[in-house]
């Protein structure tokens, strides 16, 4: 897809843009202009069993009088920590692979915040953990990718004023002190 003028257009670099949710992610790769979708991770929450034969734990059972009774008993929803251990392995897979693919130099994070630190920190292999410019927490998921280019043309328009900011400031420091020597 075109990206629309007046927003960043992604001349002298390939991004990696990511946008997840808790199980599931897309891909983008931002380049000369055009954002393309590339990938699309998804983590099935769905049940697939017949008889409610999913996960299955044993071990001691608290009863009223605490018996002690050990027994198994079925737990019919999803383990969490294992189904989002496995999306975040395949994302670390498919990340990689369209970084030595398409020769990333920067990567955007659009993330729930609880699930940026984890891609971040489990996910992303660390040559694209050095390469991240922008973090945006929230649920942007189903966004359609010109709004995720608008939300990244105003974060980077925000660090460049916060930097400018700094900048002033250091030389207003500079200017006071050399007055105050030159006295």
């Amino acid at each position: 897809m075109k990206i629309p003028a007046q927003l960043y257009q992604f001349k002298s670099e390939t991004a990696l843009i990511i946008v997840s949710g808790a199980y599931d992610a897309r891909l983008f790769v931002a380049k000369d202009g055009n954002i393309t979708q590339k990938k699309f991770e998804a983590v099935s929450t769905r049940e697939d069993y017949s008889d409610k034969e999913g996960f299955w734990r044993t071990g001691r059972a608290k009863t009223k009088k605490d018996t002690g009774a050990v027994g198994a008993w079925g737990v019919l929803e999803h383990h969490k920590e294992y189904l989002h251990e496995q999306f975040l392995h395949t994302l670390r897979n498919d990340a990689f692979d369209l970084f030595l693919k398409e020769h990333v130099t920067d990567v955007y994070l659009l993330a729930p915040h609880y699930i940026s630190l984890a891609i971040t920190e489990r996910a992303l292999h660390p040559f694209l953990r050095q390469r991240i410019k922008i973090k945006i927490d929230g649920d942007y998921h189903y966004h359609h990718p010109a709004e995720i280019v608008k939300l990244i043309t105003f974060q980077r328009k925000e660090l460049e004023r916060e930097q400018t900011e700094k900048l002033r400031e250091k030389l207003r420091a500079m200017e006071r002190q050399r007055k105050n020597t030159a006295r």
